[in-house]
C-alpha cells in the first residue's frame, strides 16, 4: 500500500533501530547529518530512498550480523516486491513511475519524521538514547500524538501501546531530567 518492499520496515525499525538506537551502526542514523542544513538533509534523504527501494545497506548489516533468518524474509519480499514493479512495468509504465515516485515521496516524508524524532543529538553521547531521541510533552498534547512525541520512551518501552508512554514518563521524569532529556 506504502509501495515498501514487504518485510522491509519490520526488519529496518525493528531488528535494526531499536538494536541500535540511532548509534553510527543504525542503517537510518541521523547522527552524521547538521539538522540545520538543507544540503545534509538532503543527503540523508537520498540515502533513506536508495535504502528504501534497494536496501542495500540493510542487506549489509544483517549479512555482518549473520542473521540469515531475516536476510531471508527480506530477500523473499524484496523479490516479490521487484517481481511486481515488472508487471507493472510491463502493463503500465506511467503507473510504475507513479509508485517509484510515490516511494520516493514516502522516504523523504520518513525523512522529515526520522530528523523529528533523532534529529537532536548530544554528540558527546550518540548512543544514549535519553540524548539522541525527541520526546516533546506538552499539557495541549497529553497523548504525545499517539506516541510520536514520546520517542524516548519508544525507544525504552518497545513493546508497550501508545498510550502507556505518557505514564512512564510521568514515572520517571527524575531519569529524565537527570540524563538532561
Amino acid at each position: 500500500m506504502f509501495a515498501r518492499i514487504p518485510n522491509w520496515y519490520r526488519i529496518q525499525h525493528v531488528i535494526i533501530h531499536h538494536v541500535e538506537d540511532n548509534g553510527i551502526e543504525d542503517t537510518q542514523s541521523t547522527l552524521p547529518y547538521d539538522r540545520s542544513s538543507f544540503i545534509d538533509f538532503t543527503r540523508c534523504a537520498l540515502r533513506f530512498t536508495i535504502s528504501g527501494l534497494f536496501s542495500i545497506d540493510i542487506l549489509k548489516y544483517l549479512i555482518k550480523r549473520k542473521r540469515k533468518k531475516v536476510i531471508s524474509q527480506l530477500a523473499i519480499g524484496m523479490i516479490f516486491y521487484y517481481a511486481l514493479l515488472i508487471v507493472v512495468l510491463v502493463w503500465n509504465w506511467m503507473f510504475f513511475v507513479t509508485i517509484i515516485c510515490f516511494r520516493i515521496i514516502g522516504q523523504i516524508i520518513s525523512t522529515l519524521g526520522f530528523l523529528h524524532e533523532h534529529g537532536m543529538i548530544d554528540i558527546l553521547e550518540p548512543n544514549n538514547i535519553y540524548r539522541n531521541s525527541l520526546h516533546f510533552i506538552t499539557t495541549e498534547n497529553s497523548h504525545a500524538s499517539l506516541g510520536d512525541d514520546a520517542h524516548i520512551e519508544h525507544h525504552l518501552n518497545q513493546g508497550s501501546h501508545w498510550s502507556n508512554y505518557i505514564n512512564k514518563f510521568n514515572q520517571n521524569v527524575l531519569t529524565y531530567a537527570n540524563e538532561r532529556a
